[in-house]
C-alpha cells in the first residue's frame, strides 16, 4: 500500500513540475489602445530553447514598448524556455543598428 502512494505522489509531482515550465514568469495582460506602439520586426530578440516551442501572442510586441528603455538594453525571463532582449530606444534608433533576428532557437 504504501508504495502504491508513493508512486501516486511522485506521479502527481511530475505532472504538476511539467505544467509549470510553461507557464510564463511575466504576466503579459495589458490593456491595449490604438494609439499603443508595438515593437517592429528586427527590434527585439527572443532566444528559445529548442526543446520547447511556445507560442507568442501580438500581446508581446505592446509588452515590448512598454518596457523598451530609453538608454538601456533590459532582458526578461518571459519563461522557462525562453529569454526576452530588448534593445534600447537609442540603440534602435542609431544609424548603425542592424535588425536583429527575431526568435533565436
Amino acid at each position: 500500500m504504501p508504495k502504491k502512494i508513493l508512486f501516486l505522489g511522485l506521479f502527481c509531482f511530475a505532472s504538476l513540475t511539467g505544467i509549470s515550465q510553461y507557464e510564463p514568469y511575466v504576466n503579459l495582460n495589458i490593456t491595449i489602445t490604438q494609439e499603443m506602439p508595438k515593437a517592429e520586426e528586427g527590434t527585439y530578440q527572443i532566444t528559445v530553447n529548442p526543446k520547447f516551442s511556445p507560442v507568442f501572442t501580438t500581446e508581446l510586441l505592446y509588452f515590448i514598448e512598454q518596457n523598451r528603455k530609453e538608454d538601456e538594453d533590459i532582458t526578461i525571463s518571459l519563461m522557462y524556455c525562453a529569454e526576452l532582449f530588448i534593445p534600447s530606444k537609442n540603440k534602435i534608433s542609431s544609424p548603425n543598428f542592424e535588425p536583429l533576428q527575431s526568435i533565436i532557437r
